[in-house]
């Protein structure tokens, strides 16, 4: 091929590309912004959250559930999404992966909103939907590497899985740059996948999705807790050091094998790991047990429910319970 036709095919590429771009910022009808988009431009300062391996799409929706986002800045190669609340702070970098997004904040906000269309959450907080419909207002969400534990013991039924599994699979989608690990147990533990196996929320709800039902004799939760120590977190791959560990468990609590499991939950909240509870139906012993693992407050660290069909309606609490350990 020629230089000409080399440079032709460059010029092509680089339109199409152009309208591509301008055509993602500009619909508003499938969810996103409208605004003024330039490409080869990033954020130059006023960055007040980075989201990390997420799309365009994500990056624009994380900026319309914040009062206080005025820019958006984002990478397509390395997926990296910067948000700022400053207007017209943009910075030409020559780099063809950067673009850089201003929102026309007078637009009607898409549907897909719901009650956070109209902006309810003051400029610290952040606008979640949840399942019922209604919203709630979360003080800024942050990145967390989350391993949910999942009781497979003989109290667990496969109705109690589908509705953990259901659950967890919303939650993923609620918070914001999580990595994302899952572990079953009963008198043994399984890690279902690690921290690194899966980047995006896409990929972590199909993986849960594959997660299979099958009882798991014994109810160690003492075991479990160690090797999600010793395995997932504690520097493992995957484990960001600068990002909070957080163990979300779904357990019987009434029929858990307690021996020594005081001096394991304190080696696990010693390394900074923040350890979460839904107890399913405990008795007064059942929360001797809540209590003795969950982190402290207890009081935003142990829920409870009658069946695990009644976690959506809890996704206010849990979410906040994950975030006030951030």
């Amino acid at each position: 091929m020629g230089i000409w036709s080399q440079t032709k095919q460059i010029y092509k590429m680089s339109f199409l590309l152009s309208v591509l771009i301008g055509y993602a910022l500009s619909v508003c009808n499938n969810g996103r912004l409208e605004g003024e988009s330039f490409l080869e431009h990033h954020i130059s300062k006023g960055v007040f959250k980075t989201v990390t391996t997420t799309g365009l799409a994500a990056c624009q929706r994380a900026c319309m559930e914040r009062s206080k986002c005025k820019s958006v800045g984002y990478n397509r190669e390395t997926l990296s999404c910067s948000l700022g609340k400053l207007n017209d702070n943009k910075l030409f970098t020559g780099d063809r992966a950067d673009v850089y997004f201003e929102p026309d904040w007078n637009q009607t906000l898409p549907e897909s909103l719901g009650p956070c269309r109209s902006r309810l959450c003051s400029k610290t907080e952040t606008c979640v939907v949840l399942w019922s419909g209604n919203h709630t207002c979360i003080t800024e969400l942050r990145s967390v590497d989350l391993t949910v534990l999942l009781d497979f013991s003989k109290n667990t039924n496969e109705t109690d899985f589908h509705a953990m599994i259901s659950y967890v699979q919303h939650l993923v989608g609620q918070l914001h740059d999580v990595r994302l690990a899952a572990a079953v147990f009963g008198g043994v533990t399984s890690i279902k996948f690690r921290l690194d196996a899966f980047l995006n929320s896409s990929a972590q709800i199909e993986a849960l999705e594959e997660i299979s039902f099958s009882t798991i004799t014994g109810n160690k939760i003492k075991r479990a807790l160690n090797k999600i120590h010793g395995k997932i977190y504690n520097g493992s791959i995957g484990d960001r050091p600068e990002v909070q560990d957080v163990i979300l468990i779904m357990f019987y609590p009434d029929d858990m094998f307690t021996s020594n499991l005081q001096e394991t939950v304190t080696a696990v909240k010693s390394d900074g790991i923040h350890i979460v509870t839904v107890g399913k139906a405990p008795s007064d012993d059942g929360y001797a047990i809540l209590n003795m693992t969950a982190s402290e407050p207890l009081e935003e660290n142990i829920l409870t429910v009658s069946e695990y069909s009644d976690l959506l309606g809890m996704e206010s609490q849990i979410l906040k319970a994950i975030n006030l350990s951030l």
